[in-house]
């Protein structure tokens, strides 16, 4: 991070373990590299803390981490996100990265041939009424297109607005602006994100991974006139990201990642490169933490253990 000029950032555990199956030698890294089924796993939220506590306090307060170590169709995975949440009140931002709609991993992921996770399925609805009281955000990944289709699908994108209309005080991070691997020929994607942000305030859009390259940049690398303009527009409701899994130190990835929006920053106005390169993700990730940090009275930790 101070390589390469990262104040503050978003930390993310996956919310799945892939399983290893016994005929394969070696543990698989990806959850794509097999057909073995994918499980949620609920001390993914307590590992990620504990990495971040091996830092000095100066460091780990340039963390926003995420609540995501449970199962969205579970009416009781109110309670895992209280536990977490009261157990560090002072430190998490927020539940994400949820996965509801995401092509191969809802495929693989065990139960989805009872239920597949959606934003507005009623155990969600009891997790926004405790993130709302306590506000906290929440940031999911939910595609708005079915693998390979440039159709958009109006039962996912309703399960994605009955939620706006139902939370319209509650945060809604929506990962990706919609778009995932496989999602990503969206010639007109900028005019629904426009028309989606203009109808509910309470929407905030990401523009990492694959949406970034494969629609918002045209063929050269180069941001289309009709996103810069986008992001003119609604220069308070984008933020940036990575989305780098795994490995950071050592690596180049995170650093291409990171520096491929320069070309985007230098066409937008210096308000606007400022709200989507750091302001948007100050106010909605690290503004309320860093006032909960400054109130000594609150406790780091409460007395109760995880499990």
């Amino acid at each position: 991070m101070d390589t390469l000029n990262i104040s503050h950032a978003v930390a993310l555990s996956i919310s799945h373990h892939k399983k290893w199956r016994q005929e394969r030698r070696r543990q698989v890294k990806y959850y794509g590299d097999d057909n073995s089924t994918c499980y949620v796993y609920a001390y993914t939220d307590q590992l990620l803390i504990d990495e971040i506590q091996k830092l000095n306090k100066e460091a780990q307060c340039r963390f926003a981490p995420m609540i995501c170590g449970f199962d969205p169709t579970d009416m009781s995975a109110v309670e895992h996100v209280k536990l977490v949440h009261q157990k560090y009140p002072t430190i998490w931002a927020g539940c994400g990265e949820l996965f509801f709609r995401h092509d191969d991993l809802t495929n693989l992921a065990m139960g989805r041939d009872q239920e597949i996770p959606r934003p507005d399925h009623p155990a969600m609805y009891r997790i926004y009424e405790y993130c709302q009281e306590n506000g906290l955000i929440i940031q999911a990944h939910h595609n708005l297109y079915k693998s390979g289709s440039s159709e958009m699908m109006a039962d996912w994108l309703a399960q994605l607005t009955n939620v706006l209309q139902d939370w319209p005080d509650l945060t809604f991070l929506l990962c990706h602006c919609g778009i995932s691997r496989l999602c990503w020929d969206q010639d007109g994607h900028h005019n629904f994100v426009d028309q989606i942000l203009d109808q509910f305030s309470s929407l905030m859009m990401d523009i990492s991974w694959v949406v970034y390259e494969c629609v918002i940049c045209d063929i050269d690398g180069n941001p289309k006139d009709c996103w810069v303009q986008l992001f003119e527009k609604h220069t308070t409701r984008f933020t940036i990201g990575s989305d780098q899994v795994g490995k950071f130190s050592g690596s180049l990835r995170l650093a291409q990642k990171v520096h491929k929006y320069n070309k985007l920053l230098a066409l937008l106005s210096d308000e606007a490169a400022e709200n989507l390169g750091h302001k948007n993700a100050e106010r909605i990730y690290f503004h309320r933490l860093k006032k909960l940090q400054q109130n000594e009275s609150l406790p780091n930790a409460l007395a109760h253990s995880f499990y």
